[in-house]
């Protein structure tokens, strides 16, 4: 998975590539079928559409891979714990709810108005900074974490959002850093761990990366949902066996619960694995996941 690491940070290689492959591809495809000029030029764009559209997909999982972590309840929590107006609590979720939609233009007016509200708003400029991240504009998002840690300087989330931001963009000895500050901050702060631990990995220091990926297990009560943040975690590593291994231990620790069956099944759709993916997906839906139902429904498939 470096190379989504790799687009995010370096676009114009990126479409410098794509270009390359959509010219070879047109090339092929016009000595094996005689293509004129007209079905020359249509292979070639087709193919950096489709390529194109998938780096970007691909790019955005990353940034947003610890959405749904405690990390981001974290943050929330701060804007709800702060003496900030309603007013401003009020466009920070308006702000997250464009930012879901990947309609950033308008995610940052939202957060802009709560800033300018309420100026020691530490959380508002993280989630601005996040926003910022997305777009790709790391100059901004920097300077808005650094702003928000200005403001709180005990706000161990600013560290761990801008350690993955540190992350994202291949600096890997800041991230560290952060991540290590944001533990130091909230030693129970258990995304910093398995953050942490992608840091170590993309350094090759495995035997790091592996204790914090354990210890983030240990110091979290909920079992089930430390497995499911850890499978994620070797998710992106491009660790499938792991990450199966993490999210049926969340199913053992927590059977009722629908998210480690979608998200094992997930995988065994990846490998081929057709039987046991539609097990789980069968398993999830019953559990009331609607994304395994719409899934199972697209198929025809009962559960």
């Amino acid at each position: 998975m470096n190379w989504i690491i790799f687009a995010v940070s370096n676009p114009m290689i990126v479409l410098i590539v794509l270009l390359l492959i959509g010219v070879l591809a047109a090339i092929i495809v016009k000595k094996i079928f005689g293509f004129g000029p007209f079905g020359y030029i249509f292979t070639g764009l087709l193919v950096i559409i489709v390529l194109g559209y998938a780096s970007a997909n691909l790019s955005f999982n990353y940034l947003s891979v610890s959405k749904n972590m405690p990390a981001w309840d974290k943050t929330a929590r701060e804007q709800i714990n702060s003496s900030v107006s309603q007013e401003s609590i009020a466009l920070y979720k308006e702000s997250d709810t464009f930012f879901e939609k990947k309609d950033y233009d308008n995610a940052v007016i939202a957060i802009n108005k709560a800033i300018e509200i309420d100026p020691q708003y530490a959380a508002a400029y993280v989630k601005r900074a996040h926003i910022y991240s997305a777009k790709g504009q790391k100059e901004k998002a920097i300077h808005d974490f650094d702003k928000a840690i200005a403001i709180k300087p005990n706000f161990a989330a600013a560290y761990h959002w801008r350690a993955l931001h540190f992350t994202i963009n291949n600096q890997f000895d800041q991230a560290i850093d952060d991540f290590t500050r944001a533990i130091e901050l909230d030693p129970n702060y258990h995304p910093a761990y398995f953050f942490r631990a992608m840091a170590y990995k993309r350094k090759g220091q495995d035997d790091l990366a592996n204790r914090d990926m354990e210890k983030g297990v240990d110091i979290y009560p909920d079992k089930a949902t430390a497995y499911m943040d850890r499978g994620a975690i070797h998710l992106v590593l491009g660790e499938k066996d792991n990450a199966i291994n993490d999210f049926s231990k969340s199913i053992e620790s927590a059977p009722n619960r629908p998210w480690g069956y979608l998200r094992r099944g997930q995988i065994f759709l990846e490998l081929g694995k057709t039987e046991q993916a539609i097990s789980d997906y069968k398993a999830a839906a019953k559990l009331g996941s609607l994304e395994a139902q719409a899934f199972l429904k697209s198929k025809g498939i009962s559960w």
